[in-house]
């Protein structure tokens, strides 16, 4: 196996890691307020609006910095879809795509492997 190498960019690709996340939340939010809105009363209605305003805002603040994540090594956009062919080595968990196994490794182990690349990463410290 390659040693891992360091990636210089990682506070913005932590951030956006933590504004998936966040928006994952508002979305669960935005679908639990939507039902309550029809089941129960229509003051839910608020709610939702500000669940989905804020999924809003946050989807646009992830696509602008995901723009600015590029692998130093091959220049792939790391956070953009891309219907690239994806590397033999890349890391990817069931129904999850290459791109959230790599948010997920990143919250969770501080390091990732490039999905086109194959490259191996950690996050400077």
């Amino acid at each position: 196996p390659l040693v891992a190498r360091h990636f210089k960019r990682s506070l913005v690709l932590i951030l956006a890691t933590f504004l998936w996340f966040v928006s994952g939340l508002l979305l669960i939010g935005l679908l639990v307020s939507f039902v309550l809105m029809l089941a129960v009363d229509k003051e839910y209605a608020k709610l939702a609006a500000v669940f989905l305003g804020g999924w809003v805002v946050l989807r646009v603040l992830r696509f602008v910095i995901a723009r600015k994540v590029s692998c130093p090594l091959c220049h792939g956009h790391l956070l953009q879809k891309k219907k690239c062919r994806m590397h033999q080595e890349s890391r990817k968990f069931g129904p999850l795509s290459h791109r959230q196994t790599m948010m997920v490794d990143v919250a969770t182990r501080g390091r990732f492997t490039c999905m086109f690349c194959g490259t191996p990463y950690r996050l400077r410290r």
